[in-house]
Order: structure tokens, then C-alpha cells, then sequence
């Protein structure tokens, strides 16, 4: 039995969007902007700043508000990097707030990355935020994400540390976000070797 190469284009196509169709990636690039002093030694207004983040745009809303979306778990990964410094998230939350009393994308949750000094960085971060509320006509999970949506709030990148031994005490280094754009993702490892089979059957 042969498979025409357009059934097998298709199948693929098919393989491929739904591997991936719940699932959105971004980078987010911009410039440090404010550092706490007691984490210079490590960072500096000016320097470099990416962060990569996925999202389950499948996740549930778990909060009763129309105006407010929790969605436990919906940031699956993230890592990025601050001049030579490097961090990454754990699965973490994702908050959306449609006119509560701004737009607002907030994704942040628990980091791993080195001290600096006597502070652990505890999270990590990006927040959106539109004074306008032109952006979400509801709270649920957008699929797209376009920087230039947010035209009046924050657009940041942060980073939170805490200070060992006393979690009273925190410090912050905040990056201004310049672009925001979809990652490319490679395509599941299974795609090739379902591809060379279907080659072998026509």
C-alpha cells in the first residue's frame, strides 16, 4: 500500500500541531533598569537581559472572578539569563487580571540560580501590565502575546533574591522588556523517524 505525499504531509502537519498545539513559547529581550545595591557586584543597569518562558494555554481558571484568572502550573518552563548571569523556573502560576484595574500577564514562581553575596535568588519572573485595559476582553489564558499591546504599565523582566537567613530582607533587579517574540521550538523527536516511515511506504 502507498501513501500519497500529501496524506503524509498532512499526517505529519497533524503529528506535529498536536504535539504542540497547547503549548506557547516566548523570548522575552530587553535592558536591566533598576539593581539593588547590594546585588552590584553582579549586575548593573544596562546589561543584557533574555528570558525564555512556555505556557499551557490548555490549563483551567481556577478563580470564580471573571475579572481575575488563576491558572496553577500553566507556566511549565523558564530560564534566561542577566549579562553572564544565568536562572531558571520551575512550574509556576500564571495570573491574568482583565481590568482588575489593569490587563495584566504576571508568570512568575520559584528560580534557581547562584547567590550573589549573602542573597539566593527565591523567583523570577515577566509582567505585562496595560493601564488602557484594551488588551484582554476576559481573563482566560491569551494564546498570543504582543508586546505592543502594552502600551501604558509595566513590561519588565524580575528577578527577586532574598537574604540567607532572613527572608524579612529582599533585593530586586528589574529589566524593561524591548521585544517579545515567539520562540522557534524544535519539533518532536518522534517527527523523523515518522517521517522516514512514511517515506519507506511510498
Amino acid at each position: 500500500m502507498k501513501i500519497g505525499q500529501f496524506a503524509a504531509a498532512g499526517c505529519l502537519a497533524l503529528l506535529a500541531s498536536g504535539a504542540q498545539a497547547a503549548t506557547v513559547t516566548y523570548t522575552a529581550t530587553g535592558t536591566v533598569a533598576n539593581v539593588d545595591s547590594v546585588l552590584a557586584s553582579q549586575f548593573s543597569v544596562g546589561q543584557a537581559v533574555s528570558f525564555t518562558f512556555a505556557y499551557d494555554t490548555s490549563k483551567t481558571d481556577l478563580e470564580i472572578n471573571t475579572f481575575l484568572g488563576v491558572y496553577v502550573n500553566a507556566l511549565t518552563s523558564g530560564f534566561g539569563s542577566v549579562g553572564s548571569y544565568v536562572f531558571s523556573l520551575s512550574t509556576s502560576n500564571i495570573i491574568i487580571r482583565d481590568n482588575a484595574p489593569n490587563d495584566q500577564f504576571f508568570a512568575s514562581g520559584g528560580a534557581s540560580g547562584a547567590s550573589v553575596g549573602a542573597y539566593n535568588l527565591g523567583s523570577a519572573g515577566i509582567v505585562l501590565t496595560d493601564a488602557t485595559n484594551a488588551v484582554f476582553i476576559n481573563d482566560n489564558l491569551p494564546t498570543v502575546l504582543n508586546l505592543s499591546d502594552f502600551t501604558a504599565g509595566q513590561r519588565l523582566i524580575e528577578l527577586n533574591f532574598i537574604l540567607e537567613g532572613d527572608a524579612r530582607f529582599g533585593a530586586v533587579v528589574e529589566a524593561n522588556i524591548s521585544d517579545l517574540s515567539v520562540a522557534q521550538t524544535p519539533l518532536p523527536a518522534a517527527l523523523p523517524l515518522f517521517a522516514g516511515g512514511l517515506g519507506a511506504l511510498g
